[in-house]
């Protein structure tokens, strides 16, 4: 590949770090590349420059990679019907990462239970580009009174998704 693109968060998200550790590993390892960093500020413009593509165009593109995204995990999260249910919530990566949460996910599906991962790439998506601000409104008002400041990790989105 001749250029990487990867998102970037602000506050006190640790993923906002990540495009930098993966660029200089990658550059230590002897690849040469163009790194595009994207956020929620830049993401279209930023896009439309290094691809030349028309808006319209991008935008139908990128809704059709969300709904790709959505089927997949639809696939991945819905393989049971089991009787119990139980949402999956916490720190993004922790939720997302079979390493650190020791593949809890597929454990709990084999005993038959159907687990709702709340914190999905689909949602991250949605979050960062602004286009879940009609989704669970109550749900965020509720969790914004219950919260004195911003906390890290998508623990906003626990809170509203537990809610």
């Amino acid at each position: 590949a001749t250029d990487l693109i990867m998102f970037s968060t602000h506050g006190r998200c640790r993923f906002k770090h990540y495009h930098q550790l993966q660029e200089q590993t990658l550059r230590n390892l002897g690849y040469e590349f163009r790194m595009h960093t994207f956020s929620a500020k830049n993401f279209l413009p930023e896009l439309i420059r290094i691809t030349g593509a028309l808006p319209p165009n991008l935008i139908k593109a990128i809704l059709r990679v969300l709904s790709q995204i959505r089927e997949v995990e639809r696939r991945v999260y819905s393989t049971n019907n089991g009787s119990m249910r139980i949402g999956l919530i916490g720190e993004i990566y922790t939720c997302w990462e079979t390493d650190i949460n020791f593949d809890i996910v597929r454990k709990l599906q084999r005993m038959g239970v159907n687990v709702d991962l709340s914190l999905t790439l689909s949602h991250f998506i949605k979050k960062t580009l602004k286009l879940d601000y009609f989704e669970k409104r109550a749900e965020k008002r509720e969790a914004k009174r219950l919260l004195s400041e911003e906390i890290g990790g998508h623990g906003f989105e626990s809170i509203y998704n537990t809610a």
